[in-house]
């Protein structure tokens, strides 16, 4: 099934323990907006996140933060730009601007923001 189904038919939640946010489904990662960071290195090298895809999930772990429910406010979004494994990278259509938010304990809500929501460039 792919992700936007998924978020179509069903409130998609993900998991958050520690610095670690668990998407339900396989993708590759071209940004994420966090606090007032905004990344797009994901390689190795990388001391902000380190992101893989794993069989049916995403991890990404955000290095600079130890607990994230703790130091994200309720209100926070973190915003991700994905693309579904699988899917055309270079296809901009296949670009989905998601919203992730942390709603209790180690629960999260996934939401894919509108065209018109304002994602920093």
């Amino acid at each position: 099934m792919s992700i936007l189904s998924k978020l179509q038919d069903e409130k998609l939640k993900g998991l958050v323990y520690g610095n670690r946010i668990i998407l339900p489904f396989e993708c590759e990662i071209l940004k994420i907006v966090i606090d007032t960071k905004i990344l797009t290195d994901f390689s190795p090298a990388n001391r902000d996140a380190l992101c893989q895809s794993r069989h049916g999930y995403t991890d990404i772990y955000f290095l600079d933060y130890k607990d994230l429910p703790q130091q994200l406010s309720d209100y926070e979004l973190i915003k991700i730009i994905v693309v579904e494994r699988g899917k055309d990278l270079f296809d901009f259509n296949n670009h989905i601007q998601l919203g992730v938010r942390i709603v209790n304990g180690h629960v999260t809500e996934i939401e894919k923001l509108s065209e018109d929501s304002l994602f920093v460039e």
